[in-house]
C-alpha cells in the first residue's frame, strides 16, 4: 500500500505540477491574449485613423482635381484669348503696313504734285514775263512810233 500511496503521492505531485504548468501556460496565454487584444484594438484604432486620413486625402485629391480642371479650363480660355489677341495684332500690323504704304504713296504723289505745281508756276511766270516783255516791246515800239510822228508833225 505504501507503494500505492507513494505512487498516488507521485501522481498527485505530478498532477499538481501539471496543474501549475497548465495554470502558468493559461496565465501566459491569457496575457498573450490580452496583449493580442490590445494590439488588435490598437490596430483597429490605427485602421480607423488611416481610413479617416485616406478619406481626407481623397477629399483633398478631389479638391485638387477640381482646381486642376478649373485651371485647365482657365488656361484654355486664356489661350483662346491669346490666340485672338495675336490674330488681332497680326491684323493690326497688316493695317499699319497698308497705312504706311498709303502714306508713303501719298507723300510721293504730294511731292510730285508740288514739283509739277512749281514747274507750272515757273512756266506760267516765264510765259507771263515773256508776254509782259512782248507788251513792253510793243509799247516801246508804239511810243517810239508816236514820238516819231510827233517829231514829224513838229517838223512839218
Amino acid at each position: 500500500m505504501e507503494g500505492d500511496l507513494a505512487q498516488a503521492n507521485d501522481d498527485l505531485m505530478t498532477s499538481e505540477r501539471l496543474k501549475r504548468a497548465a495554470q502558468s501556460e493559461r496565465d501566459d496565454l491569457s496575457e498573450e491574449n490580452a496583449a493580442l487584444a490590445r494590439e488588435r484594438n490598437t490596430a483597429q484604432e490605427e485602421k480607423r485613423r488611416l481610413e479617416a486620413r485616406i478619406n481626407e486625402v481623397e477629399e483633398e485629391k478631389e479638391e485638387v482635381e477640381m482646381m486642376v480642371d478649373e485651371g485647365e479650363e482657365r488656361n484654355r480660355r486664356l489661350n483662346a484669348q491669346l490666340d485672338e489677341a495675336q490674330s488681332e495684332l497680326s491684323l493690326e500690323k497688316s493695317r499699319v503696313k497698308q497705312t504706311e504704304s498709303a502714306k508713303i504713296a501719298l507723300e510721293k504723289s504730294n511731292k510730285e504734285l508740288r514739283q509739277r505745281l512749281a514747274e507750272y508756276e515757273s512756266e506760267k511766270n516765264s510765259k507771263v514775263k515773256a508776254e509782259l516783255e512782248a507788251v513792253r516791246a510793243k509799247l516801246a515800239a508804239a511810243e517810239d512810233e508816236r514820238d516819231q510822228e510827233q517829231r514829224y508833225v513838229q517838223y512839218l
